[in-house]
């Protein structure tokens, strides 16, 4: 095998380890965890700089709730549409639009986990992302996602600009509060009852 078939095959198995990881509403952390290897590890698989032995592969599908499984190559597109249509993925586009934002803060976590040793404050916005993972999102509660998102966009620019950790810690708390807040709304909003169709008769009867 050249080098370079096997760097695109490194990076193409990181990025669909990242997406299952997601899924599972896992940080790289607690992936680690539960395969004994360290977050920086983790980040470098995703990244596609470590040529994995079987070993260890079966045990992140393990950890993954996945299956390795030989298909054949003519048969992959449909397997895929399989998959989609047994996770319900693309059923509804709001419902997919959320999903990737979440994403994108699952990895504004790992970089983050990447910059600063484990504290109460990344566990604590890793737990708002995945309790927000296990909401539906229709088309309001994604505009009100959307604007929850923009204290973590702020988090994004000040780690990306290496800016202070205390000014990167106070960003992060405000976060994770915007992202709690949402929770919370989501959770305790009041479900409206639909209107009931008034009977027949009483129609005829206020026509009088």
């Amino acid at each position: 095998m050249s080098e370079q078939l096997k760097t695109e095959l490194l990076v193409t198995f990181g990025h669909r380890l990242r997406h299952a990881r997601r899924e599972k509403s896992l940080s790289q952390r607690a992936l680690g965890e539960r395969v004994g290897l360290p977050q920086s590890h983790i980040s470098k698989i995703e990244q596609g700089a470590v040529d994995l032995q079987f070993s260890s592969l079966a045990e992140l599908a393990r950890a993954l709730d996945l299956e390795l499984t030989l298909v054949p190559r003519a048969a992959v597109a449909a397997l895929e549409g399989t998959i989609q249509a047994a996770t319900g993925r693309n059923a509804d586009p709001s419902a997919s639009r959320a999903r990737t934002i979440l994403d994108e803060q699952a990895q504004l976590l790992a970089d983050l986990e990447s910059a600063f040793p484990a504290t109460d404050k990344l566990s604590r916005y890793g737990q708002a992302i995945d309790e927000l993972r296990q909401l539906h999102f229709d088309t309001p509660a994604l505009k009100a996602l959307q604007e929850a998102v923009e204290p973590s966009r702020k988090l994004a620019r000040l780690l990306h600009s290496n800016d202070s950790r205390a000014d990167i810690m106070k960003a992060l708390d405000q976060a994770t509060a915007s992202l709690r807040a949402l929770r919370n709304h989501r959770v305790h909003a009041p479900v409206l009852p639909s209107p009931r169709q008034r009977p027949a008769h009483r129609l005829e009867e206020d026509d009088d």
